[in-house]
């Protein structure tokens, strides 16, 4: 149904957006056809058509998002991270350590390691939007063998679980010490503040470990459980249930399974845009 009193044919909004639907169409491609528009008589038509368009995307998609920037400030408050770098002309802030949540415990520890070959998930918001050039952990504890370290990063299925593998990192095990990897087996671009999932895998199932959070730091207030249990320690982060040496291209949740040890310490990972 054609807007009140406008011209039918939409040189913009519809023609630029005609082949996606509400439940794809996101932030980006709305921020992409209206910036910059100018506001002006001229304009109106495709104004109140991208108002339209972006109204129907979140009423579908359960959020609310700006049309020319993310967010906005409302009755409550709602900290959000730096969208960019800081100090850029002295220390330069450039990474963001996006596993060091919540902010409450007991400090760093070492993980406990895999000591396998199954894979680890654990959910995060990306803080920027963008391409990542690096990604960084600290190998707390090397391994004698040779043997990689992979974290990857996923898309979110829209449930609440690991879906598609975006790219990794490969660091070397046999190696204690602070590794970014600025080679990444793909270009893996996030969207900020959007949830993705963090991976860390194995080639062989020796124990490496990473630095991590402690598990009074772990432990977010809702993890997945068949019953009540007092005699273990659910931690916010899935793994699979199949063995694997390498970063499984999509993930089943069928060969998902909640972690309910120390295997499941967040490790300490740093991303660079």
């Amino acid at each position: 149904m054609p807007l009140p009193d406008a011209n039918k044919k939409s040189p913009r909004v519809y023609t630029n957006l005609q082949n996606k639907d509400l439940d794809n169409v996101t932030f980006a491609n709305i921020q992409a056809t209206g910036n910059p528009i100018n506001v002006e008589e001229a304009n109106e038509d495709e104004l109140r058509r991208l108002v339209l368009v972006n109204l129907a995307r979140l009423v579908t998609a359960g959020e609310w998002t700006g049309l020319l920037t993310a967010g906005g400030s409302g009755g409550d408050f709602n900290a959000e991270l730096p969208g960019q770098d800081l100090d850029a002309t002295g220390t330069d802030y450039d990474r963001y350590q996006v596993m060091q949540f919540p902010p409450w415990g007991t400090g760093t520890t070492y993980n406990n390691g895999l000591g396998k070959a199954n894979v680890l998930f654990f959910p995060f918001l990306s803080p920027k939007d963008g391409a990542l050039t690096e990604i960084g952990v600290n190998v707390s504890n090397d391994t004698v063998s040779a043997q990689n370290t992979f974290i990857g990063v996923y898309s979110d299925s829209g449930e609440g679980v690991p879906d598609t593998l975006l790219g990794f990192a490969t660091f070397d095990s046999t190696d204690q010490s602070t590794q970014y990897d600025t080679s990444l087996s793909a270009t893996i671009t996030l969207e900020r503040g959007v949830q993705y999932w963090l991976a860390r895998g194995q080639s062989t199932a020796e124990n490496c470990e990473l630095y991590a959070l402690s598990s009074t730091s772990n432990n977010l207030p809702v993890s997945p459980v068949d019953a009540l249990t007092t005699s273990s320690n659910p931690m916010n982060a899935l793994e699979t249930v199949s063995t694997a040496t390498s970063l499984p291209s999509t993930i089943d949740p069928d060969d998902l399974q909640p972690v309910l040890s120390g295997n499941g310490l967040r490790p300490l990972v740093t991303f660079k845009w």
